[in-house]
């Protein structure tokens, strides 16, 4: 994504479209639990979605911002993006794990945007999660309930397993159960957990758009280092096989299966 070296600040209405693109939708109610005010201190988690970044730095103007990317090549990506903005005097780019706490107790807010299930351990996310926060400081994530999209994810899975150029899909596919995962957050001492399930329906103009989509985070779990030629293959192979099990290559609507999370310290 390119960025301009001198972007003006997005007006509501704006932030409001750009968060109906697919991947942001999410995005737009875990900010509305939030409820950011200026001057919070606020951590993000992971930072694998640049467009999320971007929308971040535009809604929260005002306050220091923490980006946290356990993946070196994402938070180098990251870096690129807060350097482009000019906002390297507010914004930290952290290349650290999930359950690291950069901070202990000095967090206002804690926005946690999972595309994918890239959390290898729950529990200790969870504990992060409180420490990370001050007394009432408060927290808003959403995770997968079903992976990622299962007509996609199958379509990405069958394209490694017929390549040895590849990732095998056993080193890739991080099983995430949500219900572990909520259980793991309210077991952490929590006030005024809430917990909502929604399904986002996205449109495609076709099928090759919607395995576009697939790789457009560029931080599918055990896919972050695929040279761009690789990429490319495998992003061809996956839009052949969904055309094939959608027996279509026009407009197609997907579902998308969220849960989404809120709290307190």
């Amino acid at each position: 994504m390119e960025t301009p070296s001198n972007p003006s600040p997005l007006d509501p209405a704006e932030l409001y479209l750009r968060t109906r693109e697919p991947f942001l939708r999410p995005a737009w109610d875990l900010l509305e639990d939030l409820a950011l005010r200026p001057g919070e201190r606020v951590l993000l988690v992971p930072a694998r979605e640049e467009r999320l970044l971007d929308l971040l730095l535009s809604f929260h103007r005002e306050g220091p911002l923490k980006v946290q990317e356990f993946h070196p090549h994402l938070a180098r990506r990251a870096r690129t993006l807060v350097k482009n903005r000019r906002e390297e005097e507010r914004v930290e780019v952290l290349e650290a794990p999930l359950h690291l706490v950069p901070a202990p107790g000095s967090q206002d807010a804690l926005l946690a945007h999972f595309l994918l299930p890239t959390i290898p351990d729950p529990s200790a996310f969870a504990k992060a999660l409180g420490r990370n926060l001050r007394p009432g400081g408060r927290f808003a994530l959403q995770v997968p309930v079903e992976g990622f999209c299962p007509p996609l994810e199958e379509a990405l899975m069958d394209t490694l397993a017929s390549r040895r150029d590849l990732p095998d899909p056993e080193e890739v596919r991080t099983p995430l159960d949500p219900i572990e995962f909520f259980l793991a957050v309210t077991e952490s001492g929590f006030r005024q957990v809430e917990e909502t399930e929604k399904v986002y329906l996205e449109k495609f103009a076709t099928a090759m758009e919607a395995a576009d989509f697939l790789f457009a985070s560029g931080g599918w779990g055990g896919l972050e280092d695929l040279e761009p030629e690789q990429r490319e293959e495998a992003a061809r192979e996956v839009r052949l096989r969904l055309a094939k099990a959608l027996k279509r290559d026009q407009e197609i609507e997907l579902p998308f299966r969220r849960l989404l999370i809120s709290g307190k310290r």
